[in-house]
């Protein structure tokens, strides 16, 4: 970067007040002028600082705070939008100076290349104008940043939740408040405390997740040092805002912003992953949008990009477009060639992508078809009589299962609910200790219905599980455990341990006292795509021993279950182990007998479903020869069970024992 440059030292000299001046104009903090000078004094790699202004008689109007893209062919960007991926526009103040300062970027020889610029922004269409029947311009939509648009109601924050949302920041904050003591700081720094606050707040988002990949500004000189530069800036001019969440006095949560023309526009946010349990960035952003809103500020902007953490705020996003233009230039020639080849080759990627994908589908039709077949396996059938003749098959040998309906894709839900009611009437009539599994999203997360079979199973004595989905499923589905509490106190759920989240989810499940059945899980979070999931099994086990009314164990690796079984007996939890339907079971429950913990089947009926993906099997192929094995295995059960029905021979039942967990130091 040439920051030395004459053209930038005497720009730097001459526009420094008179563009402060024209900050009084400008919406946000990125076109102002502390930010394009931290960004020539602390950014390497930008290229030719190249500003293009429009002045009258030496006080400058207009100003698009350009750079040259060093390359094979140069082009005109804004500064710092590569490096920081902030949303940017011009610099003006009023249309008519916009207007003559993008005639003046048309007469220019060099392509343009504006990365993120404000669908809103009149540029747009002043720069659409001034490129009509001069050279070409393409505008494309680009990645949009959130905001949160404020009004009185927001002063009290928590109403524009649910329920269930509500209940958590409640656990959250009464979590903090045994931690410690707990402190929340919104703060206008000056020069006597802004290093020590920038110091705390560094130092807080280097022990969360941007620390462990090193990403943190405390680990980066480069981006450090630039947003300290252009703090101190801010700070100065009265506009840096901080904030904190403490406990005992150290900073667990921190936000650094700018609050510009009535707007908290935030830059950096952060926590401390030691203090994840009490969801500290959370209870801080209460704090903040309370504060807000008492403020009268008209929203935060959340600048960056949509994230899973702001869609609990808010879905409203600000547009932005890529902006690409060719003025009549050799240059522009050379970099529409190289354009056109790029997107080319993006096109014949995409495409060779795709012919790859259909062919590798239908070499996969045989195996789909055949693993579709197989998968009836792990169903008792596809009706209830079919599931009941296995529940009660098991309760011969002492078992105890519960019962899940598979339902096909796009069945209604209230179809799903009546079948659910049919199991409920089922197992109460001298099916004991057996129980209900539903799947609500299927269900619409309908309350009503829920409430409705609910209400039955306690009129029959029997439980209600809830089951889990992908991760988004979550928090909805907790709703309808709530709501499913309201009826009866028997309700339990299912925790994945491969998102970090159930730890959470597990302190929920305790104080509403559920019963918990620990799975590793079917779907990723995508945060966390790469956990140990061994460990994070027994790290959830942990969290629940000694403190849930009961946990279930469902796995099938022998030393896993032995293992949680151990910890959760050695803290007095009552617990069981609980086997899916089909999959091999003699070595693990030859361990929990042995351990003298229950053994517990689930017994999916309805659509066949598989366990196992193509990729698993690819993975490792002797699980087809499992599966195929398994299948036989089924075929030979269900001809049996269905020539005994039909010779109308009398089946031996033997009732399980009403217990089903097992309780340390009791007998069984």
């Amino acid at each position: 970067m040439q920051r030395e440059s004459p053209v930038t030292a005497a720009f730097t000299h001459d526009i420094r007040a008179t563009w402060k001046d024209l900050n009084a104009s400008i919406d946000g903090p990125i076109e102002r002028f502390e930010w394009w000078q931290a960004c020539v004094e602390g950014l390497p790699d930008l290229g030719r600082v190249h500003p293009v202004v429009v002045n009258d008689r030496g006080i400058f109007l207009a100003v698009a705070p350009l750079v040259v893209r060093p390359g094979l062919v140069p082009r005109f960007e804004l500064i710092g939008v590569r490096q920081l991926h902030e949303p940017m526009g011009f610099v003006y103040s009023s249309s008519t100076t916009l207007a003559a300062l993008c005639q003046k970027l048309a007469q220019q020889k060099v392509p343009i290349d504006l990365q993120r610029v404000p669908r809103h922004s009149p540029l747009v269409d002043q720069l659409q104008h001034a490129f009509k029947g001069r050279g070409l311009l393409r505008v494309s939509a680009t990645t949009p940043y959130p905001f949160l648009a404020l009004d009185a109601s927001w002063a009290t924050p928590e109403k524009h939740f649910n329920a269930g949302r509500r209940s958590d920041f409640r656990r959250s904050r009464r979590h903090a408040d045994k931690a410690g003591t707990v402190q929340f700081e919104l703060v206008t720094p000056d020069d006597t405390n802004i290093d020590r606050l920038l110091s705390e707040a560094y130092d807080a988002e280097l022990r969360g997740w941007k620390g462990s990949q090193g990403s943190a500004l405390a680990l980066d000189p480069v981006r450090g040092g630039f947003y300290r530069r252009y703090f101190h800036e801010c700070m100065r001019q009265r506009i840096l805002r901080l904030a904190f969440m403490r406990i005992d006095g150290v900073a667990v949560a921190m936000q650094i912003g700018v609050h510009i023309n009535n707007r908290l526009w935030l830059l950096k946010i952060g926590y401390n992953e030691a203090y994840s349990r009490i969801s500290p960035g959370t209870l801080l952003m209460l704090e903040v949008v309370r504060q807000a809103a008492l403020d009268g500020t008209r929203s935060i902007e959340f600048l960056g990009t949509a994230e899973p953490w702001t869609e609990l705020w808010t879905q409203d996003k600000r547009e932005c477009v890529r902006i690409k233009a060719y003025p009549p230039s050799a240059l522009s020639a050379a970099a529409l060639i190289t354009d056109a080849a790029a997107w080319v080759a993006r096109r014949l990627s995409n495409k060779s992508q795709l012919a790859v994908a259909r062919l590798r589908s239908v070499a996969k039709m045989p195996v789909t078809a055949l693993t579709r077949y197989l998968s009836r396996a792990y169903i008792a059938g596809p009706g209830l009589a079919d599931a009941l003749r296995t529940y009660d098959r098991l309760a011969e040998q002492g078992k105890v299962a519960t019962i899940g309906y598979f339902n096909p894709t796009r069945q209604p839900a209230s179809e799903i609910a009546e079948v659910a009611r049919a199991v409920v009437a089922a197992l109460a009539a001298g099916r004991q200790d057996g129980y209900v599994s539903l799947k609500v999203p299927p269900m619409g997360y309908d309350i009503g219905l829920v409430e409705d079979i609910a209400r039955r199973a306690a009129a029959a004595d029997v439980g209600v599980h809830f089951d889990s989905h992908a991760i988004d499923t979550t928090d909805p589905t907790f709703a309808c455990v709530e709501a499913a509490l309201r009826q009866t106190p028997q309700v339990s759920c299912t925790l994945p341990a491969r998102w970090p989240r159930s730890l959470d989810d597990a302190e929920r499940a305790i104080a509403l006292k559920l019963r918990v059945r620990v799975v590793k899980g079917q779907w990723a979070d995508p945060a966390h795509p790469d956990i140990d999931i061994n460990a994070a099994y027994l790290r959830l086990v942990d969290r629940l021993a000694g403190r849930a009314r009961a946990v279930a164990v469902a796995t099938h690796d022998p030393a896993l279950a032995q293992e949680a079984l151990r910890r959760l007996r050695a803290a007095g939890t009552p617990c069981e182990l609980e086997q899916l339907y089909g999959l091999p079971t003699r070595a693990v429950s030859a361990q929990a007998r042995q351990m003298g913990v229950p053994v517990r089947v689930y017994i999916p009926f309805g659509a066949a479903w598989l366990p196992y993906t193509l990729r698993q099997l690819a993975r490792k192929p002797t699980t087809l020869w499992w599966l195929s094995r398994d299948a036989l295995a089924a075929f030979a059960r269900q001809s049996t069970a269905n020539s005994a029905h039909a010779t109308g021979q009398p089946r031996k039942t033997r009732k399980p024992p009403r217990r089903s967990f097992a309780v340390p130091g009791e007998p069984q």
